[in-house]
């Protein structure tokens, strides 16, 4: 019955969970405080090497009714389908499968600003969706200005699926993987 926000990502030492955590800790305060319905969080993902010590910070922090571990899922896209939004915080990433999924189910996504992740979501709701690394209290923020605010949320959710259409596209995605293929066999030749 709580709207349920969702982080896709493996619980390794590579994604950062924590900085999410706590982050969490402190939208949780603000809903309380401002007499908001409390959303769930929900970690999904292979617990691994991180699980224990996140597990404990959650504990440590009076999280356990406010969000779950729910490991990995297979699909994973009902959860996606049922998440008010998306979030994925992370210090260092390719161009990561937990945001396009996301954005291929036409979810509004809130992220750390590094290079991966703005090359996913683009730069037009930067302000909206990218948080500085390692900082709980922009994480927060960032969470809570899309949970109170549903039509940016949709207009998000929009932006984000005509993007996953017109920038990552199987056919857009296999002709720059034969482009750079073609390139990288000209430069031996």
């Amino acid at each position: 019955e709580r709207p349920l926000i969702s982080m896709i990502a493996n619980i390794t030492d590579r994604k950062d969970h924590a900085t999410l955590i706590k982050a969490w800790k402190l939208v949780i305060g603000y809903c309380k405080q401002n007499n908001k319905i409390l959303p769930f969080l929900m970690l999904a993902g292979r617990k691994d090497t991180a699980y224990d010590a996140l597990r404990l910070l959650a504990f440590d922090l009076k999280l356990s009714d406010h969000m779950a571990f729910v490991g990995d899922l297979h699909p994973v896209q009902p959860l996606i389908a049922q998440s008010y939004f998306c979030v994925f915080s992370s210090n260092l990433e390719g161009c990561p499968n937990g945001v396009l999924e996301c954005m291929e189910r036409g979810k509004a996504v809130v992220g750390t600003g590094i290079s991966g992740i703005r090359q996913a979501l683009g730069d037009k709701y930067s302000e909206q969706c990218l948080s500085e690394p390692n900082n709980p209290q922009d994480l927060a923020k960032k969470i809570i200005g899309l949970y109170t605010d549903k039509s940016l949320i949709h207009s998000i959710e929009n932006y984000n699926l005509q993007r996953i259409l017109n920038e990552f596209s199987p056919s857009k995605m296999a002709k720059a993987h034969l482009d750079l293929i073609t390139t990288k066999m000209i430069e031996k030749v």
